[in-house]
């Protein structure tokens, strides 16, 4: 879906590429990180290499903008990301890698961004969770013609790829080889990355499916002696190594934007002409849902509650310094377009449909919606949304709801559907793109 919206942005559902192996490069290249003066590109060899970057404003290279020389790197897994400085903004570039004279087959362009203030149309694809062939989809992407494919997580899944497991991100070469996993990916490859830059954002595809910081909810029932179900809303820990280690995986082998701070993410804003991305972090610093959870052993018909609000501050999906840092950035852009992009759905009514879940906690569910158990583990299966965490969730509610709350727009993934509300259900407009 293609919208050309009453601002200088046009969105389009997802989008994709693949392009032809060639002889030394292995993986990529992949441009990210564009502002209006500067670009990023990754690329993996076969082996150690020495390579020449040429950036021009015609395909052909008869004018070459930029040539930068350098080589991949042993300690990165024959990888290497180029930064390229001293761009014209809004400019369309191609370019091309040499290696000893010959130039590689894999090529392609991007798009800087414009100015800060630059009242242009600024095309951009949005999708997350792309498991499947889709091609048609990603021929559409092509033509798009994006100026920035925004990945909002579940990228390939490499958890599940041979050979890499929960725990990938323990091992560097692992963690080397979830992105190129990811940057393997045939519509990624084809329709994708010769046609402009990628930013990425993870979801739960860097560790344990639900993963929260460094656990993840374990949710089932057992049998009641008299008939019907107990619920269990348990939490499952891990080496705190596992998020270190894919927060470093993310600076090492994706072609990104600053940190603002590893320590809680990596979370960064993107400014585009008259926009500002504001790209959340919702995984590696959330804490465990099922905290939330509360059992009353005396209340044998409802022993469950859901009560995030007791838990106040603690119970947070962002943490403190990053909620601080999109606050002020939304506050601070005010006469800008403000979009907040995330992981998981920002939508209000999410807590309602909880809640009512809860009160039926012990209704056995039958394949309903996916789910099998009870209405009670069907409420904890939203419980990793921005609805479940009023912390985080209620200051942007009161921000679009504000005076100061227009121009704002939110976009998530994760859900493996799609969706447009104008804000009448989510508390301000969102578009959902996943799958």
């Amino acid at each position: 879906m293609i919208l050309r919206l009453l601002l200088p942005l046009a969105f389009l559902f997802w989008g994709l590429p693949a392009a032809v192996f060639a002889q030394f490069i292995t993986r990529g290249p992949v441009v990210g990180g564009v502002t209006q003066n500067a670009a990023r590109l990754y690329l993996q060899t076969d082996g150690l290499k020495t390579f020449e970057l040429q950036i021009a404003r015609d395909s052909l290279f008869t004018a070459i903008d930029q040539t930068v020389v350098d080589s991949t790197r042993a300690n990165r897994y024959n990888t290497r990301i180029v930064d390229v400085a001293g761009l014209q903004p809004f400019t369309q570039y191609f370019y091309r890698f040499r290696f000893g004279g010959t130039t590689d087959s894999l090529r392609g362009y991007f798009y800087t961004f414009p100015e800060t203030g630059q009242n242009v149309t600024l095309r951009v694809v949005v999708g997350s969770c792309n498991y499947y062939d889709n091609f048609p989809l990603f021929e559409s992407i092509r033509q798009f013609r994006p100026h920035l494919f925004l990945h909002l997580g579940d990228w390939n899944y490499p958890p599940s790829s041979p050979g890499q497991g929960a725990n990938y991100n323990l091992f560097p070469a692992k963690r080397a080889s979830s992105f190129a996993i990811r940057y393997n990916d045939a519509n990624m490859k084809r329709y994708v990355f010769p046609y402009g830059a990628v930013d990425f954002i993870y979801d739960d595809d860097w560790s344990q499916n639900g993963v929260q910081g460094v656990t993840w909810p374990n949710n089932y029932t057992t049998p009641k002696p008299g008939g019907g179900l107990n619920n269990h809303f348990d939490t499952q820990y891990m080496d705190s190594a596992n998020r270190v280690g894919a927060i470093r995986a993310y600076f090492d082998y994706f072609p990104g934007y600053a940190a603002v701070d590893t320590a809680w993410g990596i979370f960064h804003r993107i400014p585009a002409g008259l926009a500002d991305f504001f790209v959340t972090d919702v995984r590696t610093s959330s804490m465990p849902q099922n905290e939330a959870y509360f059992y009353d052993s005396t209340n044998a018909e409802q022993p469950w509650r859901f009560d995030p609000e007791s838990l106040g501050d603690k119970h947070t999906l962002l943490g403190q310094v990053q909620r601080n840092w999109l606050l002020g950035g939304l506050n601070a852009a005010a006469d800008r377009w403000r979009i907040t992009a995330s992981g998981v759905v920002f939508n209000r009514r999410y807590r309602e449909f909880m809640d009512f879940l809860m009160s039926a906690q012990n209704l056995e569910l039958n394949g309903i919606a996916g789910q099998q158990g009870t209405a009670g583990l069907m409420s904890a299966s939203l419980a990793y949304n921005w609805a479940a965490y009023p912390v985080d969730h209620q200051p942007l509610l009161d921000l679009a709801q504000s005076p100061q709350g227009r121009n704002m727009l939110f976009l998530s993934g994760d859900s493996h559907s799609s969706a447009i509300d104008d804000g009448a259900n989510a508390g301000m407009p969102e578009m959902m793109a996943s799958g």
